[in-house]
């Protein structure tokens, strides 16, 4: 948010970006900053081993069944 007047990265109002500034938590409470920041590790986690997981499945080959006519 340019202007951190609660109006979004385009003035388009709150809640149209990204969410990844700081305007979405108050910088002036450390512990709230620091759950809000390890609570963001753990969903980057979380999706970070189910890219991997997708990943593996796509690179293993497949048997490959052909229909007997």
């Amino acid at each position: 948010m340019p202007n951190f007047d609660g109006t979004g990265p385009r003035g388009e109002g709150p809640m149209t970006g990204w969410g990844r500034g700081y305007c979405v938590i108050p910088l002036s409470d450390p512990g709230q900053e620091l759950g809000y920041l390890k609570s963001q590790e753990q969903s980057l986690k979380m999706q970070l081993k189910r890219l991997r997981a997708r990943i593996r499945a796509l690179e293993t080959p497949k048997e490959v069944h052909h229909a007997r006519t």
